[in-house]
């Protein structure tokens, strides 16, 4: 037996959930049965066979932070959350420069994006103004497993990378997210009149209601494999001839 990975999964816990795998179209649609379907904004971005997983993945071409992503309107909860998890597999194109991933401004106000140290970052806005910035620079041309993580149960911002916590910061047990009272977006955001646009490729962005503290996602499989000795006759002016097999699994 042994593990791979996969995309993660649809549960009872998730809001949303973009597989990017339709190819065509503008109508990016949620895995789950709640009907959160995207709509390309603006400028729209492409669809790219270059996935992390399944046949298709959104490419956005933000080189110039212009107006481009998925954008939708739906309230995933009546009022600001107390909880909430982002989490997306990113390729970057352009580094040096930030790149929006994921902003809910629709009952919440939760910032995650790249800065321009190349480094994850999470801003949300409530009781006061909060940021956790991680620890590692990422890298153009590589695909990396990004979360950004809230709860006023556990008072904390986190942002994580490829399954690991790569920053924390502590809110106060009074914390209450801000509820921005906007549209939300993937690969795209408004912040006080400025565009910020992601600039590379997103796939399998999922939206939770609580705080997710683990991100290996893996699937368990049985392989088997197999020998093949064969008992070969030789006869004297004739070709060879297979007589018998035999076969057992190892």
């Amino acid at each position: 037996t042994g593990n791979r990975p996969i995309a993660p999964p649809v549960d009872n816990d998730t809001w949303a959930m973009w597989r990017f795998d339709e190819g065509a179209g503008s109508t990016p649609d949620d895995s789950t049965s709640n009907g959160y379907d995207g709509q390309f904004w603006c400028n729209s971005p492409s669809w790219t066979t270059d996935s992390r997983y399944g046949d298709y993945a959104l490419e956005i071409d933000g080189a110039g932070n212009g107006c481009r992503g998925v954008s939708f309107e739906h309230e995933f909860n009546s009022g600001s959350p107390d909880a909430m998890t982002a989490e997306a597999w990113i390729k970057l194109d352009d580094v040096d420069r930030w790149h929006s991933i994921y902003s809910h401004y629709e009952d919440g106000y939760f910032r995650f994006y790249v800065n321009s140290d190349n480094k994850l970052v999470l801003y949300v806005h409530g009781t006061s103004t909060k940021s956790v910035v991680g620890s590692t620079e990422l890298v153009s041309g590589v695909w990396y497993h990004v979360a950004a993580t809230y709860s006023s149960t556990t008072d904390r911002i986190r942002v994580h990378l490829n399954g690991s916590v790569d920053g924390t910061t502590t809110l106060s047990s009074s914390y209450t997210m801000s509820n921005g009272g906007n549209t939300n977006w993937i690969g795209y955001d408004n912040y006080w009149g400025t565009s910020y646009t992601f600039d590379g490729i997103i796939d399998e962005v999922r939206i939770s209601s609580v705080e997710r503290t683990d991100f290996d996602h893996t699937t368990s499989y049985t392989y088997w494999s197999w020998s093949h000795p064969a008992v070969v006759k030789l006869i004297v002016n004739e070709g060879p001839k297979i007589v018998s097999t035999t076969i057992s699994h190892t």
